[in-house]
């Protein structure tokens, strides 16, 4: 950048938690960019990162105005979970990406809307991959309809690649959860209250908490088995388990339980008016006649409406189950850089 200074700190406890969440709020940037949930995840190892770096740039006046947390990682399979094509030298081993991979929610953290700014941050960042040995510098799940995108287009070398898409619902367009019902087609809003109906009757508990002082054993064995279900190790069971228990007190765990038994939960995070399905699993014993997992689908739209929020995240993935469940598809792209 022409003015200002741009400082590259290696981990969360190098920043100033206040000024750093304080930007936070006037970026308009989602939960997973606070301080707490960059700490969690950084000490949890959740995305088996080499190592971190969070770039802050500051005004002439040494007030923050940009920032970009980075994570060095082996990029060959969250490429592959996330959709996005390798670069022209094949799947790269070592890629520097921002944001986390369990997140779909990815910005520059601008206090306004900066090109200067933005170039500062991306070649800090390319810098970074090259001391790093990074074949590639990333970033993963923009928007392609939102001004981060128009700005990274601008800048040389950019390559936009489409990604895996992720998912949301308008909540208040709705009315409540009896009218998003009606928008659903006939066999699919039965399968739900079919669902929700039996579970009750077979004596099937529905809990909250907030993961304060708990051990969250049996949601991270969940997430564990769902990612495995699927040939990967996205969601490392101990890595899980850490994370949430560093973010206990600052969750919503929604958990489907059964003689004593967990069959499905959810891990979410309330962001204003907004709620997010941030993670997640069921098992399915063969003696039931109802899906766990929609019993844990409709009682996170119910959620959504009992709150009041504005919209339901439901992230990435399972693209057929959202959308006949009449959720709303936002395209991501992934910024690519060659190192």
């Amino acid at each position: 950048m022409s003015t200002g200074t741009l400082d590259v700190l290696r981990a969360a406890r190098e920043m100033n938690a206040v000024e750093w969440d304080a930007l936070v709020d006037r970026s308009g940037s989602p939960v997973f960019y606070r301080h707490r949930v960059l700490s969690a995840y950084e000490r949890s190892g959740l995305g088996g990162q080499r190592a971190t770096a969070y770039l802050l740039a500051r005004d002439p006046g040494g007030t923050p105005v940009g920032a970009l947390p980075l994570y060095l990682l082996d990029g060959r399979e969250i490429f592959a979970i996330l959709g996005v094509r390798p670069p022209a030298g094949g799947a790269a081993t070592d890629a520097l990406i921002s944001h986390f991979p369990h997140c779909y929610d990815t910005t520059a953290m601008l206090a306004a809307p900066s090109p200067e700014v933005l170039r500062g941050l991306r070649d800090a960042a390319l810098a970074e991959a090259s001391r790093l040995g990074a074949r590639v510098c990333c970033l993963l799940n923009v928007p392609a309809d939102g001004p981060l995108a128009a700005l990274l287009a601008e800048l040389p070398g950019a390559r936009p690649v489409p990604s895996a898409a992720r998912w949301y619902l308008d909540v208040p367009s709705y009315g409540g959860l009896d009218g998003l019902l009606a928008t659903m087609a006939r066999a699919t809003r039965r399968t739900l209250r079919a669902a929700a109906r039996r579970a009750e009757a077979a004596g099937a508990r529905i809990e909250l908490s907030d993961g304060s002082g708990e051990d969250a054993a049996d949601v991270a064995a969940l997430c564990a088995a769902s990612a495995a279900k699927h040939g990967n190790n996205y969601y490392p069971e101990a890595a899980v388990r850490g994370f949430l228990a560093a973010l206990g007190g600052h969750l919503t765990v929604l958990r489907v339980r059964l003689g004593g038994r967990t069959l499905a939960a959810s891990v979410c995070f309330r962001d204003g008016g907004v709620l997010h399905t941030w993670a997640g699993g069921a098992v399915y014993p063969p003696e039931l006649n109802w899906s766990p997992n929609h019993v844990l689908f409709h009682h996170e739209l119910r959620l959504a409406f009992d709150l009041g929020v504005r919209r339901l995240e439901c992230g990435r993935r399972n693209d057929e189950f959202k959308a006949r469940h009449r959720l709303s598809r936002r395209e991501l792209l992934a910024f690519v850089w060659e190192v």
